[in-house]
C-alpha cells in the first residue's frame, strides 16, 4: 500500500544493537518490493519524535539529505561485525550478507551489488568472487563455502609454482615447468623469495602456512619431498591442485607481476586499518596527524603504476 505512493523510504535506526537487528529484518519486505530504502541512524537515546523536539524540524531535515543507502550501511555494520581482514572473516562476512541480497528480485541488481560486495570487503580471490556472485543471483539458501582453494588468489598461486619448482629441482626432481641445468632457470624462485620474506607480503592470506613450508624448505641444504612439507592435509591438497593446474609458464616477468599484485593486497590490508583506526573515539591530535599522513602515503603508493618495491617500503 505505501509503495502506491511512494518508493522512496527513509528507516531511521535505532543505534542500538539489538534495535537495529530487529529494524532489519522487518525491511526484508521492502527490498523484496524494490522500495529505495535510505537509512538514518539517529544519535542514542533518540527517536524521530524526541530529535525534532529537541533540535528542530531543520536539523531532521538536514539529517536526512545525508541518510545512507540501505544497502551501504549493511555493509559497514558488517565490516564491523566481522573487522577481521583474513579470509575466514570476510567468508563470514559475504554470509551474513547473502540473505538481505537474495531477497532482492532483480538479477541485474543482485549482481551488481555482488561485485561492490567483493570491493568493499577486500576480496581479491577470483574464485571467491565468482561463489559470491553465483550465491546471490539464485537466490537460493546458498553460503559460499571456507576453502582455501576458493580464497587464494592467482598471484599467490604463480608464487606457490615458482617455489615449488625449485625446491624440487633443489631435491632432485624433474618437473617439466622447470627446465634442468640453466642457472637462470632459478630466477623466478629467487624472486619470489626475496619478496616474500624481505616483505612478509604472504602474512593474512590464505595461503600463509603454506607458503611458509615452501620458503622454509628453500633455506635447507635437503630438501624433503615435496608434498611431504605442508604440515596440513588441506595445504597438501591445496598444493597438489595448484601443480596438477598450471596455466602458463613462470617466467621472471609473471614472477614479478605476482609480486606486484601481493604488494596492491598488502597496502589495501594496511590501508584499510589506518581508515578504521581514524574511526577510533578519542584519538589525539598527534595520532590522528600521524594516521592521516599514513593514509596518504599508502594511497599515493597505491597509484604507483609500477607498485615497485620501494613504493611498498615507503608506507
Amino acid at each position: 500500500m505505501l509503495g502506491r505512493f511512494s518508493k522512496n523510504v527513509v528507516v531511521n535506526f535505532d543505534p542500538d544493537t539489538a534495535g537495529a537487528r530487529a529494524t532489519e529484518r522487518t525491511l526484508g519486505l521492502l527490498v523484496e518490493e524494490e522500495f529505495n530504502i535510505r537509512v538514518l541512524t539517529l544519535e542514542t537515546g533518540f527517536d524521530p519524535d524526541l530529535f525534532i523536539r529537541r533540535k528542530g524540524k531543520e536539523a531532521y531535515g538536514a539529517a536526512l539529505k545525508h541518510s545512507q543507502k540501505y544497502f551501504d550501511y549493511l555493509i559497514d555494520r558488517t565490516r564491523a561485525q566481522f573487522p577481521a581482514r583474513n579470509p575466514e572473516s570476510k567468508v563470514k562476512a559475504v554470509n551474513h550478507l547473502l540473505p538481505h541480497i537474495q531477497r532482492i528480485p532483480s538479477r541485474i541488481a543482485r549482481d551488481e551489488l555482488a561485485l561492490e560486495i567483493a570491493q568493499k570487503l577486500g576480496i581479491d580471490s577470483a574464485v571467491l568472487r565468482q561463489e559470491l556472485k553465483h550465491a546471490a543471483t539464485t537466490r537460493s539458501a546458498t553460503q559460499v563455502k571456507a576453502t582455501a582453494e576458493t580464497q587464494i588468489t592467482g598471484a599467490e598461486r604463480v608464487l606457490i609454482r615458482a617455489l615449488a619448482s625449485a625446491t624440487e629441482m633443489q631435491s632432485g626432481g624433474t618437473r617439466s615447468s622447470a627446465r634442468d641445468g640453466a642457472e637462470e632457470e632459478f630466477e623466478p624462485a629467487r624472486q619470489a623469495r626475496y619478496a616474500l620474506q624481505s616483505e612478509q607480503l604472504y602474512e593474512g592470506l590464505a595461503s600463509q602456512s603454506l607458503l611458509e613450508a615452501l620458503l622454509q624448505a628453500g633455506t635447507e641444504t635437503e630438501t624433503a619431498d615435496l608434498m611431504a612439507l605442508p604440515k596440513t592435509e588441506e595445504d597438501r591438497r591445496l598444493l597438489a591442485s595448484i601443480l596438477m593446474h598450471e596455466e602458463e609458464e613462470l617466467t621472471p616477468e609473471t614472477v614479478e607481476g605476482a609480486v606486484r599484485a601481493l604488494r596492491r593486497i598488502y597496502l589495501r590490508r594496511r590501508l584499510e586499518g589506518v581508515q578504521l583506526a581514524l574511526q577510533r573515539a578519542g584519538l589525539s591530535m598527534a595520532e590522528k596527524q600521524a594516521l592521516l599522513q599514513e593514509k596518504v602515503r599508502l594511497k599515493r603508493a597505491l597509484m604507483d603504476p609500477g607498485l615497485g618495491e620501494a613504493a611498498s617500503q615507503a608506507s
